[in-house]
């Protein structure tokens, strides 16, 4: 993870970790590759824009048909935990 600024925005990258040591298991999907960083740009001194992207190779036997729910969950869990850390 890598924390920055650029341009005036506050920028935290990620990626996923190699070889943690935890096995394999076949009944998990694995994001193995997965990237993305967390950008937070001033707006005002009481507005912050914060933009979220990522990217992941899914691994395993995960169905197509399956992709878009997997990605309203996630986008549903982050927003929850942006508001979770801002109650903090």
């Amino acid at each position: 993870k890598q924390l920055f600024e650029k341009n005036g925005d506050l920028i935290y990258q990620y990626q996923a970790v190699k070889n943690s040591g935890i096995p394999l298991n076949t009944d998990y999907v694995r994001l193995i590759n997965a990237a993305g960083e967390w950008r937070l740009h001033s707006i005002t001194e009481k507005s912050t824009e914060v933009i979220y992207s990522w990217n992941g190779e899914l691994l395993g036997d995960f169905p197509n048909w399956a992709l878009t729910e997997a990605w309203k969950t996630q986008g549903i869990e982050v927003l929850t935990w942006l508001k979770d850390a801002l109650k903090e």
